[in-house]
């Protein structure tokens, strides 16, 4: 069974090497346009330096095209801000295949776990649904980045006097990733179906509201950030509220543990992300394209990363012997099957 999980794995690699070389020829051939207008740009400036030289020893005023020339070389823009065709820098264009790469490998990794689940060793009552799970967010999530990387969907919304970058690929990602999450962290918690139906529910209304906000092009899109962040307190409020309940010992003192840094690792880069709106594209547009490109991505993979980890790793059967203590033992009510002791009871 290793051999066939491996073997898938190769498979996939072996698939997702032809888009990584066409990636990184665009970025190459992206780099030797820089550097040809690099040369371009110092033998025009070198050129306006001679000339200026001769005017001055003319006694003559420099021409008015050798001052913008002068001018623009001292506007001249770094290498990770050279915009393409669509008007994406190139540190936006490293940061979407960062992710990509990153939620692939990290796709294939939970994946070959799934594939290796042993049904007799493990006595979860769910299996390995947490790995499939995490599987998909991250698949999705590879899949979201190759999109955006390749400017599949990019919308440049006009008004007055600026033009915005959106995109639309993000908001399908959450909308689509974070139910899952939070499902699965729910299961994690033994949470009731009212809870998971309010948290999940509450969710979907934060990440729709950020992006109808997003597309709006009025000063009606502060309205409906301000109604992502009522729904996205009310989600935190629900997380909560089901981790006190596991901490009073609806779960063991392991599960407690490992629902807390769940829920931490899940809220505060979410909440991070109606920040980053409000500045970015979206709002005010205080903060470039780039800058709120960087900072979006690495707490999108730090949040999914996290998450698929700690669920993978700190599973229920892995912390019996940690906080087994003497004495009888008996299966639990609510718990997934696990053996307890009269400790959590």
């Amino acid at each position: 069974m290793a051999r066939v999980c491996w073997l898938l794995a190769s498979l996939v690699l072996l698939a997702l090497l032809p888009s990584l070389a066409l990636g990184s020829n665009d970025l190459t051939s992206q780099g030797l346009k820089h550097l040809k207008h690099v040369h371009s740009h110092n033998a025009q400036a070198l050129h306006a330096k001679h000339r200026a030289a001769f005017h001055q020893l003319e006694g003559e005023e420099p021409a008015d095209d050798d001052k913008e020339k002068e001018e623009e070389e001292k506007e001249e823009k770094q290498w990770w801000e050279e915009d393409d065709e669509e008007g994406l820098s190139n540190l936006t264009l490293v940061m979407f295949v960062l992710g990509f790469v990153v939620m692939a490998v990290a796709a294939v990794f939970f994946l070959v776990m799934a594939f290796r689940y042993d049904g007799e060793t493990d006595s979860r009552a769910h299996g390995p649904m947490f790995y499939y799970i995490v599987f998909f967010v991250t698949s999705i999530s590879a899949l979201t980045y190759y999109s955006m990387w390749t400017e599949t969907a990019v919308w440049h919304i006009k008004e007055a006097d600026e033009t915005r970058t959106i995109f639309p690929a993000r908001y399908l990602d959450w909308i689509v990733t974070s139910p899952l999450m939070l499902a699965a962290v729910s299961l994690f918690g033994n949470a009731p179906t009212s809870s998971l139906v309010g948290v999940i529910g509450s969710d979907l209304l934060f990440i729709s509201s950020l992006y109808v906000g997003g597309v709006e092009s009025t000063a009606h899109k502060y309205f409906w950030w301000g109604v992502a962040i009522v729904f996205f307190v009310i989600m935190v409020y629900f997380m909560f509220l089901e981790l006190s309940k596991a901490d009073m010992g609806r779960v063991s003192e392991y599960d407690a543990d490992s629902l807390r840094m769940l829920t931490y690792f899940i809220v505060i880069p979410w909440a991070l992300f109606p920040l980053f709106w409000l500045f970015g594209q979206e709002g005010t547009a205080a903060s470039s394209l780039p800058v709120q490109v960087a900072f979006t991505t690495l707490a999108d993979l730090t949040a999914k990363l996290a998450f698929g980890l700690i669920l993978v790793f700190r599973s229920p059967s892995d912390g019996r012997a940690t906080y087994m203590s003497p004495g009888p033992t008996y299966m639990s009510s609510g718990g997934r099957g696990n053996v307890t002791s009269s400790a959590f009871v």
